[in-house]
């Protein structure tokens, strides 16, 4: 998987829940992918699943299987409701209050998200988040990959993930 997107996830989820200091992993089961990484050796791809608490604004579940072919699925928990999103088949199961219900969603293209962001970093109305917002996440993350290769981690380890 690319882990990288689950940095993405990770930075939503943390801005909609406003939760950006108290979060820890509670559980994780990850392991170096067997297939490598197609940008090369140096880089490291993972599998496995890790479960972030955010406080007690809901918890993140994530799971890659370089055996399961059906892309990327995140299960979000979030006080009384549940969301499963499939980034494949673009849709997803929402579970509010005991009832169930299949909603679709529409990827924006990169290409297109960069031409907003532009647009709102110029005129002062970005929505993205801030280093000092996403910082404990992304060390969070960079931590446990790095002590899972090196069997350690510090500030001046670099962490080779895509």
């Amino acid at each position: 998987m690319v882990w990288v997107v689950m940095l993405h996830y990770i930075d939503l989820f943390s801005y909609l829940t406003g939760e950006h200091d108290n979060l820890y992993v509670e559980s994780k089961e990850i392991f170096e992918s067997i297939k490598g990484n197609k940008r090369g050796s140096i880089y490291k791809e993972f599998n496995g699943a890790i479960n972030i608490l955010f406080g007690d604004n809901g918890s993140l579940v994530i799971a890659a299987d370089e055996k399961y072919d059906g892309g990327i699925v995140i299960r979000i928990n979030f006080e009384e409701e549940e969301f499963i999103v499939s980034e494949q088949t673009q849709r997803y199961i929402s579970r509010s209050k005991g009832n169930i219900s299949f909603n679709n969603f529409e990827i924006t293209p990169t290409r297109k998200l960069t031409a907003r962001i532009v647009d709102e970093i110029v005129t002062n109305t970005a929505r993205l988040t801030s280093l000092s917002q996403t910082k404990k996440a992304h060390a969070l993350l960079f931590n446990m990959f790095n002590e899972k290769l090196f069997g350690s981690s510090s500030v001046k380890t670099i962490c080779p993930i895509t």
